[in-house]
């Protein structure tokens, strides 16, 4: 059974979720990208909905959740997160992100462990480069709003050849991603501009799988086999995609995603 509602944050802000599946179904949160909506994991949910009860949310700041003004932070949005799997009433769960959903993740095995049961972290790393990768992003949307970056950032999302071969994917991200409030992704910038997790993950004890993209330009397939040794029994894949591997990659990355829920 699919369920829709407006659920309140720790600061009073609603956020937009959804759930399907079995209600005594294995408890599975899934976090969207930075720029996305909850939709961007429709691929998985066909494979993942007959066992699990699966929980989406939109991010504070995207889709249909409340945009508050001023800079967020990866803790906000892993209490966020938080109060999503409240919401359930599960005492734990396991969860998988994108980006910024995997960095929310990785806060959340390393700062709240005894609610994470298993995280899937894919196409992120613990630091996000700091103010001199994110200011002049963040000037342009502050000026001239989303239109100025969505064909630069989808650019970056997809491979070249999946895009020629989906122009209608192409198309649905991209209207998803001018349709983001600029003041929610400003303060999503924010979060990911301030964020340095690296010295979190020798903390980590919870099982993590890290997902790399053989395409990504960040972060590189190349940094995937480190930032998983840097998570004590962790383990990592790549997958045939660029930065939105669930997406190109859907097949791949629910393979890899099922096999490591068990």
């Amino acid at each position: 059974m699919r369920t829709e509602a407006m659920i309140p944050a720790a600061d009073g802000a609603m956020l937009h979720v959804v759930a399907e599946g079995p209600e005594d179904g294995v408890p599975l949160l899934l976090s969207n990208s930075l720029g996305t909506d909850f939709t961007m994991w429709d691929p998985q949910i066909p494979s993942l909905a007959g066992k699990y009860r699966v929980v989406r949310y939109d991010t504070r700041g995207h889709g249909k959740s409340d945009s508050p003004q001023g800079d967020y932070s990866i803790a906000l949005l892993a209490q966020d997160a938080l109060a999503v799997s409240r919401a359930q009433g599960w005492e734990s769960f396991n969860f998988a992100g994108v980006s910024m959903g995997g960095m929310t993740g990785l806060w959340l095995a390393a700062n709240a462990a005894g609610r994470i049961r298993r995280a899937l972290v894919a196409n992120c790393a613990p630091f996000a480069g700091g103010g001199a990768v994110w200011g002049e992003r963040m000037k342009l949307v502050a000026e001239k709003g989303m239109d100025a970056i969505t064909e630069m950032v989808v650019a970056r999302w997809f491979s070249p050849a999946f895009a020629a071969r989906n122009p209608a994917v192409i198309a649905d991200i991209s209207a998803r991603f001018r349709a983001t409030s600029p003041t929610g992704y400003l303060g999503c910038c924010a979060a990911l501009r301030d964020m340095d997790l690296r010295p979190d993950l020798a903390r980590i004890d919870r099982p993590v799988r890290v997902v790399g993209g053989e395409h990504d330009p960040t972060p590189p397939a190349s940094s995937i086999p480190g930032i998983a040794g840097a998570i004590a029994g962790a383990d990592w894949t790549i997958v045939n995609a660029a930065h939105l591997s669930n997406i190109e990659d859907a097949e791949g990355f629910s393979s890899a995603l099922l096999d490591f829920l068990g």
